[in-house]
């Protein structure tokens, strides 16, 4: 299994060897000046008063504009080898939590695969994993919220779950300062997670994984109410027509709704994303229960397919409703592509 993985990390590989090319472009020529001037505390000043209020993203922005054009050409490898390593982990676990045995390797293949999918399938690889800017904003929160997944699969004992909620609590409010679209997506998925629980979760677990959804759901309108209510995002609403009233009219509701039907369209009919099933069939092949049986589908698989379709579908398309007043049809447009993945990991996964 370790030798099908091989082809996905050479192509993550020579990806992040081509970094080496990277230059800054676009918002980058604002983030360099100031964090070379004010350091990254004033690049997050600029944010929370000026520009969007995402606090989470200046720290992030700062981090590599630190290093200005080095930074964005390291960037490429190091956010890299993070995705892999995230999901790698959460493989590792989920298949151990779910006490199921595979041959060895078959959890790096499938991080190895998801990463590959998830960064070079889009029609725009450079805004997907070369420009960092736009990473930040809609590459690496998804797979952030991918990590809270570890504290949770690996808590046993009672210390161990509260470690795991608080540090979900804590990633939440991080990624509602980071990104405006993956917290809506973490809502939906935590809100599906709650509606289902009662019917697939072991009544042993149910409480902690309930009270794990309320704690994410929590962290995120804590960090929603400090984005909100920021003076840098009250002036990019104003900027962009964005109020409450132009997201909820019905004309900007209909164009959204359009405009992620294209999307969905466009998703949908790429071939490449057929490695994912191709991944999970070869899964459901080869794992076995520790007596050596060959497990079934859970019980409930027609409520957790419905449940993940419709999260998928909702969170896409109150995605695309908040990217519309800035982007307008351009946000189905293939350039625009980084507005997707937000939603995309949860698709490809």
């Amino acid at each position: 299994m370790s030798a099908l993985a091989l082809p996905p990390l050479a192509l993550l590989a020579a990806a992040s060897w081509f970094g080496r090319w990277v230059r800054p472009g676009a918002d980058d020529w604002c983030f360099l000046p100031r964090v070379r001037d004010d350091g990254i505390s004033g690049l997050v000043g600029k944010f929370y008063f000026d520009d969007n209020g995402r606090v989470a993203n200046a720290l992030l922005v700062g981090a590599y504009a630190k290093f200005q054009v080095a930074g964005h050409q390291w960037y490429p490898l190091i956010s890299g080898v993070l995705v892999l390593a995230v999901l790698w982990a959460v493989a590792v676990l989920a298949l151990r939590r779910a006490a199921l045995r595979t041959p060895r390797g078959t959890a790096l293949l499938l991080a190895a695969m998801t990463t590959a999918l998830f960064l070079f399938v889009t029609p725009n690889t450079y805004k997907t994993f070369y420009w960092p800017a736009a990473s930040v904003s809609h590459t690496l929160p998804p797979v952030l919220a991918c990590a809270a997944l570890i504290p949770l699969l690996l808590a046993r004992t009672r210390r161990g779950r509260v470690v795991a909620i608080t540090l979900a609590v804590l990633m939440a409010a991080f990624l509602a300062t980071l990104s405006e679209e993956t917290a809506i997506v973490v809502v939906m998925v935590l809100l599906a997670a709650l509606l289902v629980s009662g019917r697939v979760v072991p009544a042993a677990e149910r409480g902690f994984v309930r009270l794990w959804c309320v704690g994410g759901i929590a962290g995120t309108a804590a960090g929603a109410l400090v984005l909100i209510t920021s003076p840098g995002s009250t002036t990019r609403r104003e900027r962009f027509g964005a109020e409450t009233t132009s997201l909820l009219a019905p004309d900007s509701l209909a164009a959204s709704l359009r405009a992620f039907a294209e999307i969905t369209v466009t998703v949908v009919t790429t071939w490449q994303y057929a490695g994912a099933v191709a991944v999970g069939v070869l899964l459901g092949l080869l794992c076995r229960r520790a007596d050596g049986t060959t497990p079934r589908p859970p019980a409930h698989w027609p409520l957790l397919t419905a449940a993940g379709v419709l999260t998928l579908l909702v969170s896409g398309y109150l995605c695309t409703v908040i990217a519309y007043p800035v982007f307008q049809d351009r946000v189905s447009d293939p350039s625009a592509n980084r507005l997707w993945n937000d939603y995309l990991l949860l698709y490809v996964i």
